[in-house]
């Protein structure tokens, strides 16, 4: 005989507490602001859940989230790939609107997955569950970072404020926030080795992909036509400071020794402030011809 409903709710209880669930575990003693948080994010946690297949842990309420995956990642590519959730829900194959379509045919799916898996031992392929999440995961960043670029820009164009600006103040700082929380970590851990090497890979990285992947990606729609581009002033300060500080970073660290002082993180705050200064000036087109030679002229700013 099975074991009974008791023992077994009490089984999923001590999992519960073993292996929470970001995001769909009450907290009883938390906080009104923490409880008013978990319920505004709840809705989100729950779409987040049922189209990512599972974590690195494994138990039975996994076990039925990873199973019910197939037909709600079904709809979250449509509206990724459709552009939007208007889109989506005008896509049709036929008669029949690709929004019901997709998740019958992905139907079978939880079906296979829930006589393949057990609640007790993970899937010998559970790798393969990591990295589907893994990049469903991407596909949510994308359509978040997405809508918030595009509240941003909105707020920018009510507010008469350039892209210039937004893309060096408001979305470059919220681009970077989770970077310097990972590397305020590792260094308050003792690795600020990782935490230095952090903050010049990361960017690099996306400077890498990021340039990379989307003129590849304008290449192949224009039949690999040259892009013609031109750099605005508020840009070529933020080279020239970029320069500066990459020169100031390979002069002090080897004469200090590798390691910096508080004195040098002052500097680096002050160059900040600088060129925020001077970015600002150039929206507001105090600087004239700064950087913007008769041979290489800046285009003028965009009008808000």
């Amino acid at each position: 005989a099975g074991p009974s409903p008791r023992v077994g709710a009490a089984a999923e209880a001590a999992e519960e507490e073993r292996c929470p669930m970001a995001g769909l575990e009450w907290d009883a003693g938390a906080s009104r602001l923490s409880k008013a948080l978990w319920l505004l994010e709840w809705p989100l946690s729950v779409l987040r859940w049922a189209t990512i297949p599972t974590d690195s842990e494994w138990d039975a309420r996994r076990r039925r989230w990873t199973a019910a995956t197939p037909p709600f990642a079904a709809v979250l590519l449509l509206v990724r790939f459709s552009g939007g959730v208007g889109d989506a829900a005008a896509a049709r194959a036929g008669p029949l609107p690709l929004l019901l379509l997709l998740p019958l045919c992905c139907a079978p799916l939880p079906y296979a997955l829930w006589r393949l898996t057990r609640d007790d031992i993970p899937p010998a392929w559970q790798p393969a569950l990591v990295v589907t999440g893994f990049c469903f995961s991407i596909v949510w960043l994308d359509l978040v970072a997405t809508e918030v670029v595009a509240l941003i820009e909105t707020a920018g164009f009510l507010l008469g404020i350039s892209t210039s600006i937004l893309g060096l103040t408001v979305i470059a700082i919220g681009n970077s926030a989770g970077d310097l929380v990972s590397d305020i970590a590792a260094a308050k851990g003792g690795e600020a080795k990782m935490a230095v090497a952090a903050c010049f890979g990361s960017p690099l990285l996306m400077n890498i992909i990021g340039a990379g992947a989307s003129l590849t990606v304008r290449a192949i729609m224009t039949g690999g036509a040259d892009t013609e581009s031109s750099v605005s002033q508020v840009c070529r300060i933020a080279y020239l400071f970029l320069y500066t500080a990459l020169f100031s970073h390979m002069v002090v660290f080897p004469l200090c020794g590798y390691s910096a002082s508080r004195g040098y993180a002052v500097y680096l705050f002050a160059l900040y402030a600088v060129f925020m200064l001077l970015a600002l000036l150039a929206e507001s087109r105090k600087l004239g011809d700064f950087l913007c030679p008769a041979s290489s002229p800046c285009p003028p700013p965009v009008e808000g």
